[in-house]
Formats: C-alpha cells, sequence, structure tokens
C-alpha cells in the first residue's frame, strides 16, 4: 500500500485530473483513523498517505482548503512520529505554494520545534529556516514563531 500511496502523490503532482473523488476519498479513510484503531493500517501507510494527499494538493487549492485544517489537527495529536514528520514536510511546501491559506497554522507548525522526537525538530527547524530565509513567512506577528525558534536554541540534543 505504501508504494501505491507513494505513487499516487507522485503523479498526481505531474497531473493534476488525478485528484478525482475517488481518490481522495480513499486516502482520506486511510488518514482519518488514528493507527491504534485500525490494526490494518499502520503507521507508515498513515505517513505516505499524509503525503500523497499533500502532494495531490499541492496541485488543487479546493482540496488543501479542506485538508490542511485535518492536517494541522494531526500534527497536534498525532503519536507516530513519521506521521508527524511527513506533515511537517508537506506543510513547508503548502507555505511556499498556498502561503495565506496556511497562515493561521504557523503556530502548530512551529510547535514542532517542541517535539520529543529529535527527528522532527531538526525537520522543523530547517524547514522554517528555509521558509524564514525565502520570505515565506515573517517572524513579526507570527504567534510565537520567534519564542520557538530560540527555545530551539537551547535543545539538549546534540544531532
Amino acid at each position: 500500500l505504501d508504494r501505491y500511496l507513494f505513487t499516487i502523490g507522485e503523479v498526481g503532482m505531474r497531473c493534476c485530473d488525478l485528484a478525482t473523488a475517488e481518490v481522495v476519498v480513499m486516502i482520506q479513510a486511510i488518514i482519518s483513523q488514528p493507527a491504534a484503531e485500525n490494526l490494518s493500517v499502520g503507521g507508515s501507510v498513515r505517513a505516505h498517505a499524509f503525503l500523497a494527499i499533500g502532494k495531490l494538493c499541492l496541485q488543487n487549492v479546493e482540496l488543501a482548503k479542506k485538508i490542511v485544517p485535518i492536517m494541522a489537527q494531526e500534527l497536534d495529536q498525532s503519536k507516530d512520529a513519521a506521521v508527524r514528520n511527513n506533515i511537517v514536510i508537506i506543510m513547508a511546501d503548502f507555505f511556499v505554494c498556498h502561503t495565506s491559506l496556511m497562515v493561521p497554522y504557523l503556530s502548530s507548525f512551529a510547535s514542532c520545534l517542541l517535539d520529543e522526537v529529535p527527528l522532527v525538530r531538526k525537520q522543523t527547524l530547517v524547514l522554517l529556516t528555509r521558509l524564514l530565509s525565502e520570505s515565506y513567512i515573517k517572524l513579526h506577528g507570527s504567534g510565537g514563531l520567534f519564542f520557538h525558534l530560540l527555545q530551539s536554541l537551547v535543545d539538549e540534543d546534540e544531532s
């Protein structure tokens, strides 16, 4: 299933017509249930599903408007580091393609600088730094982004 989701995401980035209602509903069914509730869908499948639907959203702003709140909520609630990491990656791409849509979710994105998993913290820091340097987001008026960045400076993990 991981391979199919990956392929859907890759093809969806090149062919705008792939985001049919059936494909979107299938992927939403996978991401809508936490892995613990649905034993047939593991964390890896959900992580790939978030990337696949995210790639479809990059081509379709109307779909992005529906999916971004779900991703932000999952970012705050998910216990799976792979899911959180993939959401951070795709949300960074949304900040580039759909900047105005993402402004309300900047604090959720930045809160990943305080994640318990070092990989998620590092990935978030790298992506936020890139978005700041390319002026997709600003430090002023960004709801605590500066505070989160300062906290990342004193991170005890050396990686």
